[in-house]
């Protein structure tokens, strides 16, 4: 800051990112595991060993998912601690010292857990970001790799659109799960080791509320599952307008010559209004689902305190910041809980998509060979070439080419349409 307000900023001035956050590198990593995977899944005949992208980022990035997750869980204890501090302050604050000089360790304790708290939550969101971006930008380059050496049967399963959704959708999801993954098990952990300790403080009480817990969680499943299908669904439409919306602009002169701008145009609007249609289900199953959330810890504290009554406990004020503090713990991972679903339904149909466009038929390498310009006399040289768009077809497109291009020529390609000149420019390409 002081640099800049005395002079521009150059790229110089700039610090360099550690080499384990360049892209190359984590490209690298992630081609290194997913062509392990598919020499295994080669080697075997179980569906179940079939290369997949969530194991080859797993192999990537488990060290760094391991020690976010240890600092996820210092958070997480640091967070459920602090209601035992609050009874042992209130009933120290009532006259009941349970240990010498209370006061001060409670103070010093509190302090400790809190500023542990405080650091690890900073260093497991600094972490989860860095990490996200690391796996966005290798599966951004795993596509973009893919669909330079994707063969004539690969591209026409997989249109331009799709692919560009591919690097911007699905590589953008599965960084935010990476986000959301821990608290997959945060949100359990702090709702099961607040109860327990709910349990120690009402005894008894706690059943109603754990009973109202799990009536919910049976309630919200198939609401979840009609959230993962709505999305799939989505993604699906999106695709397909995709598709659609590519071939209209790498037609656009025919259809502007022949007028038919309002025909396209009214294609396209009918297609989104499929693909609005499953967006919409899809959020308002969210909204449903986080308004169940809300009123969860409410009603769950309310039938705790109601029965806490029923059964004529005491209750003090102790017992009362306690209740109320544990709840208000279990609220706040709870809220949670819809994104995190909403995050995990969209990576898992964006794993989906990805497995099969990354498992998809390729050109053969080894039939090319790459001299460098300035060794050979060739610029291009074809010998016997034979090329098909489908390779399951038993008549090729093209068969015996011969070609020789030599440095400096420039050739022209004639012949009628549908004899093959556009297949032999791409096979070149």
């Amino acid at each position: 800051l002081k640099l800049g307000n005395s002079r521009l900023i150059d790229l110089s001035d700039v610090p360099g990112i550690p080499p384990n956050d360049h892209a190359a590198k984590n490209v690298e990593m992630f081609f290194r595991a997913w062509e392990n995977q598919r020499k295994s899944s080669s080697s075997s005949s179980s569906s179940s060993r079939r290369p997949s992208v969530a194991r080859a980022l797993w192999h990537c990035y488990w060290p760094d998912i391991l020690w976010t997750g240890a600092l996820a869980f210092l958070k997480a204890t640091g967070t459920v601690a602090g209601p035992i501090f609050l009874y042992y302050f209130v009933s120290y604050a009532s006259g009941d010292v349970t240990f010498p000089h209370a006061g001060p360790i409670l103070v010093v304790s509190l302090f400790l857990v809190k500023m542990i708290e405080n650091f690890s939550q900073r260093h497991w969101y600094f972490g989860v970001r860095r990490l996200g971006l690391k796996v966005q930008s290798a599966v951004m380059a795993a596509v973009y790799h893919k669909e330079l050496c994707l063969s004539g049967a690969g591209k026409a399963r997989h249109a331009t659109g799709e692919i560009v959704n591919y690097i911007s959708v699905d590589a953008y999801r599965l960084s935010e799960l990476i986000w959301w993954l821990h608290w997959t098990w945060i949100v359990p952990f702090e709702i099961f080791v607040s109860l327990g300790i709910l349990f120690m403080v009402v005894g008894l009480a706690t059943i109603p509320g754990l009973v109202l817990i799990i009536l919910f969680i049976m309630l919200i499943t198939p609401l979840i599952m009609s959230m993962q299908r709505c999305q799939g669904k989505f993604m699906d439409a999106q695709d397909e307008r995709l598709r659609a919306t590519s071939e209209v602009l790498s037609g656009m002169k025919v259809i502007k010559l022949q007028a038919w701008e309002e025909k396209f145009k009214a294609f396209i609007e009918r297609m989104r209004e499929v693909e609005f249609k499953w967006l919409s289900g899809t959020q308002q199953k969210r909204n449903y689902a986080t308004v169940l959330y809300w009123l969860m810890p409410t009603v769950v504290t309310s039938v705790v305190l109601i029965t806490c009554i029923i059964l004529q406990m005491t209750l003090t004020a102790t017992i009362v910041f306690t209740v109320l503090a544990m709840f208000r713990i279990i609220q706040d991972p709870i809220r949670t809980v819809p994104d995190v679903l909403s995050a995990l339904i969209q990576a898992h149909v964006a794993f989906k998509r990805l497995d099969a466009f990354l498992q998809e038929d390729e050109l053969p390498a080894n039939v090319v060979e790459r001299d460098s310009y300035r060794m050979s006399e060739y610029a291009i040289r074809v010998d016997g070439a034979t090329l098909s768009w489908n390779p399951n077809d038993p008549k090729p497109t093209l068969r015996d080419i011969n070609l020789v291009v030599r440095r400096g020529e420039k050739i022209a390609i004639c012949g009628a349409i549908g004899s093959g000149k556009s297949t032999l420019l791409n096979s070149i390409l």
